[in-house]
């Protein structure tokens, strides 16, 4: 059956990607070996590979087993103005803490993946009013310009996964729009729960 095969590559894909982090994490590090060889910033507390930077706070709790819940950075770039984006972004890492899990949010300064952005980064994201809007086919270019800018649904799962990260929550995702057979609007959203193995926690499609 297609579905089954379909499912049965995925979870392939996943067992694989596991286990990249599993002898990550047996080194030291949080993250995917397949992004290069990690190496630890002197003094700032956070791994690094390339363009890639985990919070020391999201290496601690992987390394504890803890569960960690990224979160997508568009609602503080392009949700909201100041200072309400930045109430809601910590009213949300708030309720996951209260349920148990470490909240990573997941944004881009200065061309750097951020996972697990402190109170200072998210802060300086929400007074952004310059800051990109960035889609998965937006990251290289956002990297190469040294651009800020919020992480969709979409690159929020691509850079979750590359961090290790199994689970993301948001308030809902991108769907089909209407009219979308003469404007071909559809989310980019959908593509990336096709293809990448992190689980999202949403109201629905938008």
């Amino acid at each position: 059956m297609p579905g089954k095969c379909a499912a049965s590559g995925l979870r392939r894909k996943r067992r694989g990607r596991l286990a990249d982090v599993a002898r990550a994490r047996r080194q030291g590090y949080g993250l995917p070996l397949s992004l290069g060889r990690p190496r630890q910033s002197s003094g700032s507390g956070m791994a690094t590979v390339d363009f890639l930077h985990i919070s020391k706070n999201v290496l601690e709790a992987q390394k504890a087993n803890a569960p960690v819940v990224a979160l997508e950075s568009t609602i503080i770039t392009h949700g909201m103005p100041y200072p309400q984006n930045l109430g809601t972004a910590r009213r949300v890492e708030a309720v996951v803490a209260a349920n148990g899990a470490l909240a990573a949010t997941i944004g881009i300064l200065d061309g750097r993946l951020v996972v697990g952005m402190n109170a200072e980064e998210l802060e300086r994201l929400a007074q952004d009013t310059a800051a990109f809007k960035a889609t998965r086919r937006d990251l290289s270019a956002v990297i190469a310009k040294s651009q800020n800018a919020g992480t969709t649904v979409a690159a929020t799962m691509a850079i979750a996964e590359r961090a290790g990260i199994a689970i993301f929550a948001t308030g809902g995702i991108g769907g089909v729009h209407r009219r979308a057979e003469s404007t071909f609007d559809i989310s980019a959203d959908l593509i990336e729960l096709s293809r990448t193995p992190v689980a999202g926690v949403c109201a629905g499609a938008k």
